[in-house]
């Protein structure tokens, strides 16, 4: 115990130097050397960045939220946050996981529908009142939400089984080699279509594989194709499916 206090303790000197000299340059170089909180908002945080942006100490806030929610429904505390989540629920927001694990809305800064839209408010707010986002999550019992994907790229497989496409995407990106990945259904098999330098082919293959052993046997990659160029995008830039 006294050696891991003695570890600890080191730690913590050598972080203080290094936030007194490098950690503080960097803040001034970017110009934020004064701040004391940055949300993000638009797109989600890759997790390696969001590990290193705090171990420098730049309090980075991570969150979710959406227009029809007046913007934030969760975002990481002060302390204690999980990277790899969207942090904690926000007060007076009511939080549901409904079917197919959609997160579901419901509260005073909720929309009461759209404007002239009867249909799509419809479509949108069920009878109980809930707004049906679209995204899918898990909801921790410490109230901790983690995005897994989006409701309308489900893969619904012939056993009912619903994969999550972006969940599998994200660890295949795992792989460095990795530049674009998609993830489909290819005759009624999960397949991926990678897009990374031609000699690296065999070490995606292999981090697949490796990846595959980890997995339940109806999430496992049983497909991959690959690309020698980029993937093909849509006019906002998202990847094609």
């Amino acid at each position: 115990r006294q050696r891991q206090m003695c570890i600890r303790d080191r730690l913590h000197l050598k972080y203080k130097f290094y936030e007194k000299t490098i950690y503080a340059l960097l803040k001034k170089t970017i110009g934020i050397e004064n701040g004391n909180f940055f949300p993000t908002a638009g797109a989600a945080v890759p997790d390696e960045i969001c590990e290193f942006v705090h171990s420098v100490g730049i309090n980075m806030i991570v969150g979710y939220g959406l227009t029809e929610s007046t913007a934030t429904v969760s975002c990481f505390p002060d302390k204690g946050y999980e990277i790899g989540s969207v942090g904690t629920l926000m007060p007076d927001v009511e939080v549901k996981i409904g079917e197919n694990n959609e997160i579901l809305l419901r509260g005073k800064t909720i929309t009461t529908g759209y404007y002239r839209k009867p249909e799509a408010t419809a479509d949108a707010i069920d009878k109980d009142g809930w707004f049906h986002t679209g995204d899918i999550a898990r909801l921790e019992e410490d109230s901790y939400m983690y995005l897994t994907g989006r409701k309308k790229n489900l893969i619904i497989l012939d056993s009912g089984e619903n994969i999550s496409p972006e969940e599998l995407e994200d660890l295949v990106e795992k792989c460095p080699a990795v530049k674009e990945c998609i993830v489909k259904e290819m005759g009624k098999k999960i397949g991926a279509v990678v897009y990374c330098p031609q000699d690296k082919q065999q070490t995606v293959q292999e981090h697949i594989t490796e990846m595959n052993r980890t997995l339940p046997l109806y999430k496992r990659i049983g497909v991959v194709e690959f690309s020698a160029e980029p993937l093909p995008r849509n006019a906002t830039g998202k990847l094609l499916r």
